[in-house]
């Protein structure tokens, strides 16, 4: 009784570590795939969180009906990583002015992870124009 000379019941040492290689590179990929999401997910938050705070601050501008101050960099709600600006310029029209707002959140290694700026024009009566 001869046995046949090529009957495997078993893989191989160099196929287990071939399979393993592949295992490793792909969970490594996947890793790096979840991490990605995680940062765009976090960059979404901030940047909804900056559109939210900019229509509030232009909707505060817009219900005052006075001419905004000039504001650079200025603290948002007493956390040092938001920020904001405002801007204003005049137009053809003295009571129509061009209001720029522009939030900014800094994270802790002091990189923008979020900008927002929103524009408007902002109707100014004159009788509260000079009131300034």
């Amino acid at each position: 009784m001869s046995r046949p000379l090529n009957t495997r019941n078993a893989f191989s040492l160099f196929e287990v570590v071939i399979s393993l290689t592949i295992l490793a590179i792909s969970a490594g990929m996947l890793a790096q795939l979840l991490e990605s999401a995680r940062l765009g997910s976090t960059q979404a938050a901030r940047e909804t969180e900056a559109l939210v705070y900019a229509e509030s601050i232009l909707a505060e501008l817009v219900a005052s009906q006075t001419l905004p101050v000039e504001l650079a960099e200025e603290i948002l709600n007493e956390d040092p990583q938001w920020t904001y600006s405002i801007s204003t310029t005049e137009t053809d029209w003295a009571t129509l002015f061009v209001t720029t707002v522009r939030v900014k959140h800094l994270n802790s290694n002091e990189r923008i992870d979020a900008d927002v700026s929103l524009t408007r024009y902002l109707y100014v009566p004159e009788e509260t124009e000079v009131a300034l």
